[in-house]
């Protein structure tokens, strides 16, 4: 997931409508709140742990984050690309387009689903965006209720998600526009993605006529009764 979002910096701690850093950077916050969508690679109540390029744990960097698959008919995906426009453009003017690199245009966030390997297949016309916070979002359910329970929110059930987006620019001088996570509502469940456990109900439930093996009827047995010595004089090549 959002392997581009790795390197990215840390959205500002404390993001006022507009702030001037010591760049004389002018951010301005631009929040929205889309319609149910559905979550992937969901670290909602525990954070995910990072690790560098080199596989080393780096746990500065740990953060709470979700993909949003976003379904082509709510129009969210023409909000979230004005959100980005509003956002880039307080950021850097209204040619920002013009004064990125193809690298930097290729690390904003909104996306076709068709051009990652874990959606295409499954969502080819929708859209997805990477949000993540250091610190965790609220979480609630659709009376507002505080959710704890890890296990509601998984890859596949529906969600509401409220996000910030900001212009930002990097250490390195990069332009970038961040996606902070701010809020989740967990709306309904649905099929998990990525496949899961087969149901074991299904797996069981329709094969209980089992033939019992001669050992498991003998389980019963003391250990006194056991032939230690019987092992198998044939050869243990199977085939």
């Amino acid at each position: 997931m959002g392997d581009a979002y790795d390197d990215y910096p840390d959205p500002p701690d404390s993001l006022t409508t507009k702030t001037t850093m010591a760049k004389k950077q002018e951010i301005v916050r631009v929040q929205l709140t889309t319609q149910p969508v559905r979550i992937s690679f969901p670290f909602l109540v525990k954070k995910r742990e990072m690790k560098d390029q080199k596989g080393n744990r780096t746990p500065d960097r740990d953060r709470y984050e979700c993909a949003a698959l976003i379904p082509p008919d709510t129009g969210d995906h023409k909000k979230i690309k004005a959100a980005i426009n509003e956002a880039m453009t307080a950021a850097y003017g209204d040619d920002w387009k013009d004064e990125m690199s193809d690298m930097e245009l290729a690390k904003l966030p909104l996306k076709r689903c068709k051009t990652n390997k874990w959606f295409k297949e499954q969502f080819p016309d929708w859209f997805f965006i990477n949000s993540w916070s250091k610190e965790r979002p609220n979480l609630v359910d659709t009376e507002l209720e505080p959710i704890m329970d890890a296990s509601k929110f998984y890859a596949g059930c529906w969600c509401r998600l409220q996000i910030t987006l900001l212009g930002w620019t990097s250490d390195k001088g990069g332009k970038l526009c961040l996606v902070s996570l701010d809020n989740v509502m967990w709306i309904k469940d649905d099929k998990k993605l990525g496949g899961g456990k087969p149901d074991a109900k299904k797996a069981f439930g329709s094969d209980m006529d089992f033939k019992v093996p001669e050992a498991m009827a003998a389980a019963n047995a003391t250990n006194e009764d056991v032939d230690e010595d019987d092992d198998d004089e044939e050869g243990d090549d199977l085939f």
